[in-house]
């Protein structure tokens, strides 16, 4: 039997069809959960705020903010405190953004987020490389990235 439905995220008003074989036992994936980007002037910084997923359907979302704060304020925080989940593409984009704060000059600074997002970013290795800020609340330098 052949499903089809759909699925419209409340927080970006995106549409989504699913189309999925369905035998005895399977359901039909959950609905996605949605993604949002807060960008705020604090004390000088811009503080970009990640909300939900950042994935392959969102990462084009996030990249717009950032390529927006990043020539807004001479700091840039970028808060993932508020992320569920993260994939192979966002944390490119992390990287990405790591090396053009770096060309660009802007101070960059990355409030890392939950266990999972965490746990993410030490199975790939990318840990090391990116300005995550320290438990003790200080910003650990990032590593160049030729090592």
């Amino acid at each position: 039997m052949i499903c089809h439905y759909s699925d419209v995220s409340p927080v970006t008003g995106r549409a989504s069809v699913y189309h999925r074989s369905l035998h005895a036992g399977h359901r039909p994936p959950p609905a996605p959960r949605g993604f949002a980007v807060r960008a705020d002037h604090e004390n000088g910084h811009t503080v970009v705020r990640f909300i939900g997923d950042l994935d392959l359907a969102t990462v084009a979302e996030a990249r717009r903010a950032l390529d927006a704060a990043i020539t807004s304020a001479p700091e840039l925080i970028v808060d993932l405190g508020n992320l569920a989940f993260i994939d192979s593409t966002g944390m490119k984009l992390l990287l990405e953004l790591r090396a053009r704060c770096h060309s660009e000059s802007p101070g960059l600074t990355i409030l890392p987020g939950p266990a999972g997002v965490r746990r993410a970013f030490a199975v790939a290795k990318i840990d090391q490389l990116l300005p995550l800020q320290a438990a003790d609340g200080t910003a650990r330098p990032a590593r160049p990235a030729d090592r």
